[in-house]
């Protein structure tokens, strides 16, 4: 499963988890999270996920200010129908984001075929 309603989505864990592994000394060579194809909850997506060798011990991490919003990162994505409802959301997306703040990339990601699932 890449998508669920339930659970986190692949790329939320990618784009989260991933940048705070790094910040406890995971090191950045070998570690990536590659989303082969997509499926919605029935599964058949299929995600590759690469973890180097894990130091002797991890840094230890504080987080003192939580700070303010500097930029939006988000995924659209589709599988088995038109890449226009993509570009709907993406639009409906920055119609509010934008409101907000000017760094807004919201990434396409249509699948069909093989890389759709099964």
């Amino acid at each position: 499963i890449t998508n669920d309603s339930k659970d986190p989505s692949v790329d939320t864990f990618k784009r989260t988890t991933l940048p705070l592994l790094k910040r406890f000394g995971i090191p950045s060579e070998g570690l990536d999270l590659k989303i082969e194809s997509r499926r919605s909850p029935r599964g058949g997506g299929e995600v590759l996920l690469g973890v180097p060798i894990v130091p002797n011990s991890l840094s230890a991490v504080t987080w003192i200010d939580e700070g303010m919003v500097k930029r939006i990162k988000g995924t659209a994505f589709s599988t088995k129908v038109s890449y226009q409802f993509e570009k709907t959301m993406i639009n409906a997306v920055r119609g509010i984001f934008n409101r907000l703040l000017p760094d807004v990339h919201i990434f396409q990601d249509h699948r069909f075929g093989q890389e759709a699932g099964k």
